[in-house]
């Protein structure tokens, strides 16, 4: 008899004790994955992040902070993707979604601003200068069809590297006549 009240009493609590653990387990598998994911967004491998931020989802389902970080991290990837496609609004566009984007973590918005700082160094107004300097514009010379550069709005890339087009125009008797060419923040070609 007492027996049988054991077991009535250390069932339960066996069966409650093991759920549980299960999920203290789970909470402890959901923490390790989220710490590699963002371990892997510094040392920049975003591939993993993602791998690594699903393997969370999966102990904890439905995690707001999982999955925006998991969005973030597809954006960066966009963005990087974009930059390798010589396309810089479509990069410049991907890194501003990611500071709209709410987490408690700011591992992955770091790395995006690190980039579009990196994106911002060489401005506009820089290579203007540059293009004339190098185009040897006369900026006192008023005449009516002295040579002039103009310089695209929107910067690109040139194999990787930040450059904006410009265009030289030089009036030839009855025509102008013009030469394009990049400029970047340390040379021009």
């Amino acid at each position: 008899m007492k027996n049988k009240k054991y077991c009535q009493v250390m069932v339960p609590v066996l069966v409650v004790s093991m759920f549980l653990g299960g999920c203290n387990n789970s909470a402890k598998e959901y923490e390790k994955a989220m710490e590699k994911a963002k371990q892997n967004v510094k040392s920049e491998d975003y591939v993993n992040a993602l791998e690594n931020f699903d393997s969370a989802l999966k102990y904890k389902e439905g995690d707001k902070e999982a999955e925006n970080l998991r969005e973030q991290v597809s954006l960066l990837l966009d963005a990087q993707a974009a930059k390798d496609g010589n396309d810089y609004s479509s990069q410049m566009e991907n890194l501003d979604k990611i500071d709209s984007i709410k987490t408690d973590s700011s591992v992955v918005k770091d790395k995006a601003d690190e980039y579009k700082s990196k994106a911002e160094e060489f401005t506009r107004d820089e290579t203007i200068e540059i293009a004339e300097t190098k185009a040897g514009i006369d900026k006192s010379d008023k005449s009516e069809n002295h040579p002039y550069v103009t310089v695209a709005e929107e910067p690109c890339y040139d194999n990787g590297k930040k450059a904006y087009w410009a265009t030289y125009w030089e009036y030839n008797d009855d025509w102008w006549i013009h030469q394009g060419f990049y400029v970047y923040a340390d040379e021009t070609k």
